[in-house]
């Protein structure tokens, strides 16, 4: 036969099910549009310092034009001859690619130096010069920026003798230089930028080799993937500080021929400023605070990521986002059978997962999958299930109050709850003390009173057991017409529960002495103080199963057991004002608590006489 599902537990595993596919509709719109972006950045970051890329390759040199060649070569910027006799030295050592991160827009007022850069650089055959854009905009629609505004291109002979591309510095909202603007659009033809150009040229490639094609650019057969705003994120192999770095020359010792023989053979050499005093310098990914990385370096990065295809490929589009909403679904139905502990535990090795995938990736497949959202689907689902844990567990001490509160003091009911799991609502054997308490002669007292006085009366008299019971942690099991049934030593377990039962029961008794129930002399007694009518008390100790007891329709939770009987027995036998106990409560009280010995006495029901006494 099928098993029945409890339709409370469907509406609740619906109700998670809901809240977590909204939840994750909710985090990849957000992931969109940017929304967290800055933690996005902030976790690429992480991963980045935590796989950097494979190191600097030893085929690319640094020419720096530092402090030391800035001393002795003259204020910035130099006689263009320099750059002249350096291309000629560097083509003269067999250098396959040379980049100048330098901006030489203008003729200079030296016509002689500006021929004699061109002539070198046409003589090389291997040069590649900066185009300035000075702005750049991504029409609606577009994969790729368009060129705006100014125009800075090498000035005329320059442009004419070597190859150029465009430089486009883009940082992120929080100044990090994290992306590549591979290629630009300008006047409707695709400009690509100078470190695609110095990759081309190393291969030995012509301009018609590379080409746009969907989701990139390709350099013969390199590939550069491209996001959907035409940028790439690089992959940097330097720029922590005290971390390995490129292979540095200063400027003015390369003019001096101060460098080992076949230093530049076969490889690209970029010449930029690395000196501080002048406005070139970036941070990235890898740089701290401080210690901006210089932009000749972050240009060796870049060209490094494109011949070695290191540039990052970034996860995104639809694929994604339905894995988002199947992961969050079934992170929400896990959830459902998990305590909030359990599922914080959970949430947080799901974290750690999901982080340790990203590095993965980003090291071994240069693939950004960024882990936010499944961060922000853990956090919302995690605690949507905690609040929603956190509410059932009060309306469970709602509940749970309310059904204690009948039978217990308020204090007991807060050790009940503070008991939790050791409250059994269907029943278990507990050491007790069962105590009945009856009021004699109320059937005479009764028959010459109006019914209204009656009422008044016994609920005086009940009132001041219930107190008396309450105050020793006793439990009250039930009303029994004039008297009342109390439990001590449940639902909490208590130690010296025959003890308490013996000051409550002694108390009553005490409460109905001809003292007890006189009516103050200022007349605000309840209705029904003034009556005084005697009870018979009688008590037994011993195990009993203490729980819910009765039908589906209607419970009650009681003491069932010997000792109940006992106890309901030895209080009918009880004379007014008389508080009989078996001599299993005697001897847990005899030290506390003075009473007589009875005697052994006959007790309906059981088959041996049972020794009984009074206490005093």
């Amino acid at each position: 036969m099928m098993r029945r599902i409890p339709f409370h537990t469907l509406s609740q595993r619906s109700k998670a099910l809901a809240a977590g596919i909204i939840m994750a509709i909710v985090v990849a719109c957000m992931h969109a549009t940017g929304a967290g972006e800055r933690l996005e950045l902030a976790a690429y970051d992480l991963c980045h310092r935590l796989a950097p890329g494979p190191g600097p390759t030893q085929r690319i040199v640094i020419v720096s034009i530092d402090d030391e060649s800035l001393a002795e070569l003259g204020m910035w910027p130099w006689p263009r001859s320099y750059h002249a006799r350096l291309i000629q030295i560097l083509s003269r050592e067999g250098a396959k690619a040379i980049g100048f991160d330098i901006i030489m827009p203008e003729a200079s007022g030296d016509p002689g130096a500006d021929e004699a850069l061109a002539k070198a650089a046409a003589a090389s055959g291997h040069a590649v010069f900066p185009f300035h854009v000075e702005n750049k905009v991504l029409p609606r629609g577009a994969s790729v920026f368009y060129a705006s505004g100014a125009r800075r291109p090498p000035y005329p002979a320059l442009a004419r003798s070597a190859a150029t591309g465009s430089v486009i510095a883009v940082p992120d909202a929080d100044g990090i230089l994290r992306r590549h603007v591979p290629v630009v659009m300008d006047g409707g033809v695709p400009r690509c930028s100078m470190d695609v150009e110095l990759a081309r040229v190393f291969l030995g490639l012509p301009p018609s080799a590379v080409s746009l094609v969907p989701g990139g650019l390709e350099i013969g057969p390199v590939r550069v993937p491209m996001d959907q705003t035409g940028r790439a994120l690089i992959r940097y192999s330097s720029g922590v500080p005290g971390g390995p770095g490129y292979r540095m020359l200063s400027y003015r010792r390369v003019l001096r021929g101060e460098f080992a023989p076949g230093e530049f053979e076969g490889k690209i050499v970029l010449v930029g400023v690395t000196a501080r005093g002048l406005p070139d310098f970036y941070f990235t990914p890898l740089s701290s605070a401080g210690n901006p990385v210089p932009g000749v370096e972050i240009h060796a990065n870049t060209v490094q990521a494109i011949l070695e295809g290191h540039m990052v490929r970034q996860v995104c589009g639809a694929l994604p986002a339905a894995l988002l909403v199947a992961f969050a679904a079934a992170l929400a139905l896990a959830f459902q059978s998990l305590r909030p502990a359990a599922a914080s535990a959970l949430a947080l090795a799901l974290a750690v997962v999901a982080g340790c995938l990203g590095v993965l990736l980003f090291r071994w497949a240069n693939v950004w999958a960024d882990p936010t959202p499944v961060f922000g689907v853990l956090v919302l689902v995690l605690g949507r299930h905690v609040i929603a844990a956190y509410a059932a567990t009060e309306a469970e001490r709602v509940r749970i109050r309310a059904i204690f509160g009948r039978y217990l003091s308020p204090e007991v009911v807060d050790d009940v709850l503070r008991a939790g799991g050791l409250v059994a609502l269907g029943g278990r054997r507990l050491d007790v003390t069962v105590m009945f308490a009856d009021i004699r002669g109320f059937t005479s007292f009764a028959e010459k009173e109006s019914p209204e006085r009656v009422v008044d009366v016994l609920n005086a008299h009940l009132s001041m057991m219930v107190e008396a019971i309450f105050r020793e942690g006793g439990m009250l099991d039930k009303f029994t017409g004039d008297g009342v049934m109390a439990v001590f030593g449940a639902p909490v377990p208590q130690d010296d529960h025959a003890i308490r039962a013996a000051r409550a029961a002694i108390a009553i008794r005490d409460a109905c002495l001809p003292q007890g129930l006189a009516e103050p002399a200022d007349g605000a007694a309840p209705p029904g103080a003034g009556v005084r009518l005697n009870v018979g008390v009688g008590m037994a100790s011993g195990e009993a199963v203490v729980g819910n007891i009765g039908a589906l329709a209607r419970m009650d939770y009681t003491a069932v057991g010997d000792v109940a009987n006992l106890a309901a027995r030895l209080e009918g036998m009880a004379k007014p004002g008389q508080v009989l106990v078996c001599g299993c409560t005697y001897e847990a009280i005899r030290d506390e608590v003075g009473a007589v010995r009875v005697g052994p006495v006959e007790v309906r029901g059981r088959s041996a006489a049972v020794d009984v006494y009074e206490l005093v």
